[in-house]
């Protein structure tokens, strides 16, 4: 399982240079299957929302800022300092998660 531990570290990198170079790695919209979901299955506000893999949190601040009850998770330390920025008010709906490989 060491190539999926290479795929997080590449993404850890990619976290750190971007805004080092003042630029924004995201888009401000949420995903465009975000919406959908919402939609078809007529998912209430109150719902909870576990999202693993949050990168920069363009989907789970969608959610948040329309009332849904948020826990969104990274392996990248960078990503979760970058959500807790930019997110001040739901910084604790932004946590950090330890990748482990294999079967256990």
């Amino acid at each position: 399982m060491i190539e999926s531990r290479h795929y997080y570290e590449a993404y850890d990198g990619r976290y750190r240079q971007v805004p080092g170079e003042n630029l924004r790695w995201f888009m401000e919209e949420p995903s465009p299957i975000v919406g959908q979901v919402l939609s078809e299955y007529g998912i209430p506000a109150n719902a909870k929302f576990l999202e693993i893999g949050c990168g920069e949190g363009r989907d789970a601040r969608f959610l948040l800022k329309r009332g849904y009850d948020v826990l969104a998770t990274d392996v990248s330390a960078e990503a979760i300092v970058y959500c807790h920025r930019e997110n001040p008010k739901f910084a604790a709906r932004f946590q950090m998660t330890r990748h482990q490989s294999g079967a256990g």
